[in-house]
């Protein structure tokens, strides 16, 4: 485990990884992704290989929650 954030805190560039409180998110570069839960190796890999830099942190959200999230945000 300490050899992964290590490796981690080296490698990978952009916002901060280790999130203290959800609603006080830091600011930063990020990489997104949008992927299936159903296909969930099949998806985030075809999207990875699309990424141009591969070593700012992914910010990942799924096909269904994307839907979620615009009609919750347009209800409000």
């Amino acid at each position: 485990m300490e050899l992964l954030r290590w490796m981690q805190n080296r490698l990978v560039r952009g916002r901060s990884l280790d999130v203290v409180y959800v609603s006080q998110c830091e600011g930063g570069a990020t990489s997104y992704i949008l992927i299936d839960r159903q296909q969930i190796l099949e998806t985030a890999f075809d999207e990875i290989s699309a990424l141009e830099d591969k070593f700012l942190t992914l910010e990942v959200q799924f096909y269904s929650e994307v839907g979620c999230m615009f009609w919750c945000e347009r209800d409000k």
